[in-house]
């Protein structure tokens, strides 16, 4: 419910959700309304929504174990970035993760081919490859 107007959004009709990368939005498609609607929220709980969105569709959907193995890749990849500081006297590299396929960081796709330096166009959902250029 918002100041003008109040959007419904059936599961059954649900077609997919796209977070903002450059806001505190998130657009919700379903298959019975041509325009695209959704969710204006404060930067505080930007993250919480966003998890619960995603929460409550994985579980209409029966997705909750890949959301969760999601969830998983995302952490292995954060702590393959984060490691031990080097004694003073080593100079400091950033390492990188090593190239694979990781979960994809922009939730467009199930996965998306990290090539040790960069995220790639390489995309894949549900095993089928493709291409999405970043």
């Amino acid at each position: 419910m918002g100041a003008t107007s109040t959007r419904e959004w059936q599961w059954s009709k649900l077609v997919g959700i796209t977070h903002a990368t450059d806001a505190p939005w998130t657009a919700i498609s379903v298959s019975n309304r041509q325009k695209t609607s959704g969710v204006l929220y404060d930067t505080a709980h930007e993250d919480e929504l966003r998890f619960r969105l995603d929460l409550a569709i994985a579980t209409a959907t029966g997705t909750r174990a890949e959301l969760v193995a999601q969830i998983e890749g995302e952490l292995a990849v954060l702590n393959t970035q984060t490691s031990a500081p080097a004694p003073a006297s080593a100079p400091q590299v950033a390492s990188l993760p090593p190239a694979a396929w990781y979960p994809d960081p922009t939730h467009r796709f199930d996965m998306r081919y990290w090539d040790g330096a960069r995220w790639t166009e390489h995309v894949s959902r549900a095993g089928v490859e493709a291409a999405d250029p970043l």
